[in-house]
């Protein structure tokens, strides 16, 4: 029995030494006849091969230079792949993953004992095996950080915070087609700008799709951080907001020879009758509202990113924080704009990342939402493809110490509603006597002069009467924000799982955004003046427990003091309020003791209302309390997301940041120091 026995042992290790020679020999063929990669020899002859065992191995990247393999298991399985020469293919188990192991410098050899062993194998895309007839042509070059400021105009580039200057030298080196894809609030207008002029002007004019709740905040950042000679001029800076707008400015054709841009919505540039061809640098904004092949604006935007792909002086950039909402799926329409076919066709793509590998398929060959392609598989590997060629991304955490505690922006918005109202306020005011005094010292010195001339009474009058006419313009303001607001405040909530404080004061406002959460199935809480303690602390521990509570509705008044709200990523101010540290408080309820990250206020700021009296004065005041209260005056700064950078800063350094002429002090505190404490105040206007 200890003789058959040995017999047997020894006619196994025959064959297995006779399959390796065959598999070298295969190898050594295939090398030096058919003149292929070492890592695509991955078919031994049938002859060599054991019968199928009916196990799929699946093979995935795992790090840049490693893959791993995942199966059933199965006795065979380990000694096909310890018959591999471990000095190159490093196979290692993972207990923690339950799998397998590999150098990539070994896939062709692990494959093939595997294959020869009676595996069925799931084999990696061509290009993570560095390149090969079927792998994509990616960029040929790559820009050290050095050389960006020699195509970014240096008062544009010394703005720039070091992540965001990172992000814009990626961009470039993938030549100007990425989807950037950092979280909110840290500057992807501002990166994307950059970009922008960057290619100036060989790939200009500019066009910007957004949604239309962020029009005049492009507009505003265009105004704010292109550089002199990019500006354009009021009449070719194109805000559209109907297709008669569009008609009107549209009749001289685009400009050429000057800068110009265009800033349009996603339903009215499908609308520009072939216009929009002639924009050879295009910005998509949010554009996970592009993940859906089938949607009629995926498929125009797609349409009109994919015709320009080979194009050499046209470009294009796709702008989100949430790139993919709920799966992966969704993220293939927004590459393929970019690069075509780099991560395959729709169900290629659907079929290796989406669903479990070698699961049945029933699909037609239109690129339709199917059911199998609700899962997600091999997320490292798909994450490694996407950074390699097109996506860079940043989250808060990453960049953290960058990162000032607050971020205060301005987010321009339209007044819609309350027009005659607001108009007629507005004419009551221009034709009341009494000037706006620019100080304290002038109201004094305006009194002393109406005492002397005997009008003391007259201007008593006139100012309670321009005080009554400010109370009501106030009043009226909030609701011709509320559409233009609610659109805002549910652009932000599509992003991702966001949590947001909204503050207002008049109830009328804090009731349209209940209305408006209750019919979006939005989980909120409210709490205003007749809220009681035991209300309040529910409220306060659904919001901060509950990760299904998005929203708190907070009265500026009721709420500003006493309540830690620290869960939320971000402050929105439907209204503004004339006691500045109200304001300031308001926004230390998500800035609180515990919070790590930096935390973007935004306040809503409408044209021909009463914030365009209001915030001049607020943002003066605030720069006056921050410098009394906290002991440090205005610093230069990049900004977050748009507008013109500074932390509170004065007309004269405001000018100064935008010329890139700033004063020694001012550049002591460039970016890239620290920033404990520090407000930055994104999008003031001078």
């Amino acid at each position: 029995q200890q003789q058959q026995q040995q017999q047997y042992r020894d006619e196994e290790q025959q064959r297995h030494l006779a399959a390796l020679a065959q598999q070298e020999e295969f190898l050594q063929q295939e090398r030096e006849h058919l003149l292929l990669p070492p890592v695509y020899a991955t078919s031994p002859p049938p002859s060599a091969c054991k019968p199928p065992k009916g196990i799929t191995v699946i093979l995935e990247m795992e790090g840049p230079d490693r893959f791993m393999s995942r199966s059933k298991y199965h006795e065979d399985l380990p000694a096909a792949i310890k018959s591999t020469d471990r000095r190159v293919t490093d196979y290692k188990w993972d207990r923690d993953r339950k799998a397998w192991s590999f150098a990539l410098a070994g896939y062709a050899e692990v494959v093939c004992a595997m294959k020869m062993a009676g595996f069925t194998v799931d084999e990696l895309p061509s290009e993570q095996l560095g390149g090969g007839p079927a792998a994509p042509k990616l960029p040929s070059y790559r820009l050290s950080l050095d050389q960006i400021p020699q195509r970014v105009p240096e008062s544009l580039w010394n703005r720039l915070l070091p992540f965001q200057k990172e992000g814009v030298q990626y961009i470039l080196s993938v030549q100007g087609r990425a989807l950037l894809a950092d979280e909110m609030g840290l500057g992807k207008s501002v990166q994307a700008l950059a970009a922008a002029a960057a290619y100036f002007p060989q790939s200009w004019p500019l066009l910007i799709i957004c949604p239309s709740s962020l029009r005049f905040m492009w507009a505003d950042a265009v105004r704010s951080w292109l550089p002199a000679e990019m500006q354009p001029a009021p009449s070719d800076l194109w805000v559209v907001s109907n297709i008669q707008e569009f008609i009107k400015v549209s009749k001289r054709g685009v400009p050429s020879g000057r800068p110009h841009v265009c800033v349009t919505s996603y339903d009215l540039v499908q609308k520009m009758e072939g216009l929009e061809r002639q924009y050879r640098f295009i910005i998509a904004d949010e554009s996970h509202a592009l993940k859906s092949p089938q949607a009629k604006r995926t498929a125009f935007v797609s349409a009109l990113l994919q015709s320009q792909a080979h194009q050499a002086d046209r470009r294009a950039l796709l702008i989100t924080g949430t790139p993919v909402l709920s799966r992966p799926i969704e993220i293939w329409s927004q590459v393929n704009m970019l690069r075509p076919q780099l991560l395959g066709t729709y169900h290629e793509f659907g079929q290796r990342y989406c669903m479990t590998p070698g699961a049945p398929t029933n699909y037609s060959n239109s690129p339709h939402a199917a059911p199998e392609y609700r899962g997600a598989c091999r997320l490292t590997e798909l994450n490694q493809r996407l950074t390699a060629a097109v996506m860079i991304r940043r989250q808060k955490d990453d960049v953290a110490s960058q990162l000032p505690d607050k971020i205060r922006q301005k987010v321009p918005i339209e007044a819609e509603g309350n027009a005659v109202e607001l108009r007629n306020i507005s004419t009551q005011l221009q034709q009341n006597p009494i000037r706006e005094a620019s100080s304290t010292q002038e109201e004094e010195r305006l009194d002393a002069i109406a005492r002397c001339m005997g009008l003391e009474a007259e201007r008593e009058k006139s100012k309670r009467e321009k005080d009554a006419l400010m109370t009501a313009y106030w009043r009226a303001t909030g609701p011709a924000k509320m559409k233009g607001g609610v659109a805002f405040l549910n652009d932000m909530l599509d992003r991702g799982d966001v949590k947001v404080l909204v503050f207002a004061h008049h109830q009328a406002v804090l009731d349209a955004y209940e209305d408006a959460m209750h019919k979006a199935k939005v989980g909120y809480v409210r709490i205003d003046g007749s809220s009681n303690d035991a209300h309040r602390k529910s409220a306060v521990d659904a919001f901060q427990m509950q990760k299904g509570t998005r929203v708190a509705l907070l009265s500026i008044t009721a709420a500003a003091v006493g309540l830690t709200l620290n869960a939320a990523q971000a402050c929105l101010f439907a209204e503004l309020h004339w006691t500045p540290s109200l304001l300031m408080q308001a926004e230390d309820r998500a800035h609180r003791l515990g919070v790590k990250s930096s935390v973007t206020c935004y306040y809503l700021i409408a044209k021909n209302t009463a914030d365009d009296m209001m915030w001049p004065l607020i943002n003066s005041k605030l720069s006056v309390i921050g410098t009394l209260i906290d002991g440090r005056s205005a610093q230069g700064s990049a900004g977050m997301e748009s507008g013109a950078g500074g932390a509170l800063p004065s007309p004269q350094a405001a000018k100064r940041q935008r010329t890139g002429q700033t004063t020694k002090e001012e550049r002591s505190a460039a970016p890239g120091t620290q920033h404990s404490g520090q407000v930055f105040v994104i999008s003031d206007d001078e």
